[in-house]
């Protein structure tokens, strides 16, 4: 059948950002007899769906910018543009992304690679049913009037905030050529490109093409002149004619690969020269591209556009190598570079300076020097350094902390050029440059921790000091009060008695204080040891309620308990979660006015939760408080005009965390607070493993519950 009697299909608007998915995608479907038009992000794809009116589109999901779902969200609300359906065009095969396309509203899914035997028949399957037309006279934007299109493109309002108006494409040839021109104009941001030919014909045919694209273009009659305005003007293309009388476009290109400054510059040649020999010269001195004479201007379009892109991610990536070769030097720890065997390629001059490494400005070693070797041999002779000479090896990294790539060995110690020991913490991890590439070798990254190991030793001193110095004489000064006050001394006055309380209670805030200090220390150090039970809640709940009931009696408040029939057993601490118990419910007593209620339950709603709740009718919290309500030193006592240190109930939730549960709040103000945390519930014979991962040093008890 001959092309002018061709059935025409229909018209496809593919909106894809790989070119050569986008190519071989129109290829298959002008083949099969659609039109194909293209557009290689999704706004531009939005504005020429309002121009043609496509019978479908095909719509990549994943693009910069604006992806396939969005942007088939935002024409599925055009009423114009509604009815037409969208196909999903993606290399994505997860069930997910497929269900999201379609709540986006993309009428199916075609996925990538594409298949060249059944494309076209799947995507005619999607068009709604109609005669098939002759394509030599299809109803497609070539047979409209300017001032039809022009008011197709007002349409829209509702994408007036997002899409710029542009000028009413032009139609007349929708070739690939012409799509490609079409879409990279509109989305190419504008460069400054140097065209140098004898020519002034292909000087000027070529500045107006490029002026139409948005790019800024300057001009040379001569390859001496051109070299002066590549030094002066620095253009992001040159476009060079070889054959030009002053000088020759290989002796400019020569010159121009020479200098450091210009030899970044991508230059494409435009020559008559059409034969192999002369195109594989210009290739093995670095030009670009190649396009021979007579030129197509779209083919020249297309060409200058992706030498562009691709001279843009080149500057992008030469900034990103900067910016690394910058934080590589300048930085305060010590960075090496190594190869498969691991000897060192590569290291900054701090890595030098504390290993005496002799480097080259670019931080290569002069001889290849094996790093396990070189830190081995610095490493002082102490239990707590793993990197002795004798037994530091790659089998030494399994006992650090490790991921499937990365080590982190902490407490490694060297001797610095004044003979004092150095911490060091190292980070050691595998390069390569995807997920599935071979391995190309190590970094290492050593940092000195020296002064933060010094204030981390001085810290645990002063902790032991404070917990000698003052909870020592608090003890002692609790006995010698205790003796006073029971008459040992001598019979007491009721005013004696009453100051002697005032006293002891005192103490008591005083010994709770500096306990919540220390407790709080060694769980925000990570080195709380957590000795677990297998235990009964509501017989902990009990005990620490027995000391409780005279203080709620005091304020005569009802002390209600409703605990579960029941419960199953958790593992906890039974002297850390005493601490929750006593300082959940001591608040609740001390915010509830006179006569009011505090509630203890426990339930179990859930197959692996048991909870505990601790319910007032006190004055509440506003919802601002309730926000910080359990971080560090944030306390309420004040605003009621009580004391407290803000501790109880930060160290409350990291106690209930490191049993693996959480604690939450729930107050309205006016009515009361109730606060309320769970704890995990194991099957039977399970031990409790997964606490181990908050960090804490567990013990598990052995119990008698069976």
């Amino acid at each position: 059948m001959m092309a002018s009697e061709q059935l025409f299909k229909g018209t496809v608007l593919v909106i894809e950002d790989n070119l050569l998915n986008l190519d071989m995608a129109c290829e298959l479907l002008e083949m099969a007899g659609f039109r194909a038009y293209q557009a290689m992000d999704a706004l531009t794809g939005i504005r020429m769906a309002k121009d043609l009116m496509p019978d479908i589109i095909l719509m990549d999901l994943h693009m910069p910018q604006t992806d396939g779902f969005v942007a088939t969200q935002m024409i599925k609300n055009e009423p114009n543009l509604k009815e037409i359906p969208i196909v999903a065009f993606t290399a994505l095969a997860m069930q997910e992304d497929q269900e999201k396309a379609i709540i986006s509203g993309c009428s199916g899914v075609i996925s990538k690679p594409i298949d060249i035997n059944s494309f076209a028949q799947t995507v005619g399957g999607y068009l709604k049913e109609k005669p098939p037309t002759q394509k030599t006279s299809p109803k497609t934007p070539e047979n409209t009037s300017q001032k039809e299109v022009k008011q197709v493109t007002k349409k829209g309002d509702s994408l007036q905030n997002q899409i710029k108006n542009t000028t009413p494409y032009n139609y007349d040839k929708p070739n690939f050529s012409q799509g490609i021109e079409r879409v990279h104009s509109l989305d190419i941001e504008p460069h400054k490109i140097l065209v140098v030919d004898d020519n002034t014909m292909n000087v000027e045919l070529l500045r107006d093409a490029l002026e139409n694209m948005g790019q800024t273009v300057i001009t040379a009659y001569g390859g001496k002149t051109a070299i002066g305005l590549v030094k002066r003007e620095k253009p992001d293309l040159v476009l060079l004619d070889i054959m030009m009388p002053d000088m020759d476009g290989y002796a400019v290109l020569e010159i121009l690969k020479k200098d450091p400054e210009m030899a970044e510059i991508p230059v494409i040649f435009i020559s008559a020269l059409n034969k192999t020999q002369d195109m594989v010269r210009g290739f093995k001195q670095g030009t670009f591209d190649y396009i021979t004479k007579p030129f197509k201007i779209e083919e020249v379009k297309a060409r200058v556009l992706s030498s562009l892109r691709i001279k843009d991610l080149q500057d992008s990536l030469r900034r990103e190598r900067d910016k690394l070769n910058a934080i590589f030097r300048f930085s305060a720890d010590g960075i090496a570079l190594m190869g498969l065997n691991h000897e060192i390629m590569r290291a900054n001059p701090v890595f030098g300076k504390w290993f005496n490494l002799a480097l080259s400005s670019e931080g290569k070693t002069s001889t290849p020097v094996g790093f396990f070797k070189l830190i081995g041999c610095q490493c002082s002779h102490s239990e707590a350094c793993p990197l002795h000479a004798e037994s530091f090896s790659l089998e030494s990294l399994q006992t650090s902390k490790t991921t499937s790539d990365d080590m982190i060995l902490e407490n490694a110690i060297i001797t610095d050029r004044n003979g004092q020991p150095r911490y060091l913490s190292i980070h050691y991890g595998k390069i390569s440059t995807a997920m599935d590439d071979p391995l190309e070798g190590y970094v290492v990254v050593l940092r000195d921790v020296t002064q933060e190991k010094t204030i981390e030793q001085s810290k645990e001193t002063f902790v032991a000091s404070l917990t000698h110095d003052l909870k020592t004489p608090i003890r002692a000064e609790y006995q010698a009060l205790d003796l006073l006050k029971s008459g040992n001394f001598g019979p007491l006055s009721e005013e004696q008695a009453d100051i002697l309380k005032e006293i002891i209670q005192s103490n008591r805030y005083m010994s709770r204080l500096v306990d919540s200090l220390l407790t709080t220390y060694m769980y925000e150090e990570g080195k709380m040891e957590l000795k677990l039970e297998l235990m009964d809640i509501n017989n902990l709940i009990q005990d620490v309620l027995a000391p409780l009931k005279t203080l709620a009696a005091e304020k005569e408040l009802s002390l209600v308990l409703d605990l579960g029939d029941t419960l199953p057993h958790v593992w906890l601490d039974p002297i850390e979660m005493q601490r929750v118990l006593n300082n959940l419910i001591q608040n609740a007593i001390s915010f509830t006015p006179n006569g009011g209620q505090v509630t203890v339950s426990t339930y179990n709603n859930q197959e692996k939760q048991l909870w505990v709740s601790v319910e007032d009718t006190g004055q509440g919290i506003t919802p601002e408080d309730l926000q910080t309500l359990f971080e560090r030193y944030k306390s309420m006592a004040k605003k009621f005009r009580q004391v407290g240190t803000g501790l109880g109930l930060y160290l409350s939730r990291m106690i209930v965390e490191a049993h693996g549960g959480q604690i939450q709040v729930e107050s309205e103000v006016g009515k009361g607070s109730r606060f309320f945390f769970s704890l995990p519930v194991l099957k039977k014979g399970e031990r409790p493993q997964a606490i181990q991962n908050k960090g804490y040093r567990v013990e598990t008890l052995t119990s008698n519950v069976s």
